[in-house]
């Protein structure tokens, strides 16, 4: 297989986890600030803080990716 499609099915498989990386990222968030919940008492407060990080780390990993293989004008 020459270099260039190596490179391309490298690149789309790359941009093709951005999707699980956000469910991933959110999803920790939410059952981690649910857990603290859970053990402290504070329901629902530290839930949506941290569901709140998991999004934002979504959206950076999502900024990451989007700068890594945006084409360059």
């Amino acid at each position: 297989m020459p270099d260039d499609k190596k490179s391309e099915i490298k690149t789309g498989l790359a941009i093709a986890s951005a999707g699980i990386e956000m469910v991933v990222a959110m999803a920790v968030g939410y059952f981690f600030g649910s857990w603290l919940d859970g053990r402290f008492g504070t329901a629902p407060w530290l839930t949506g803080i941290f569901f709140g990080f998991g999004v934002a780390a979504a959206f950076l990993g999502l900024y990451r990716n989007a700068k890594r293989y945006w084409p360059k004008d």
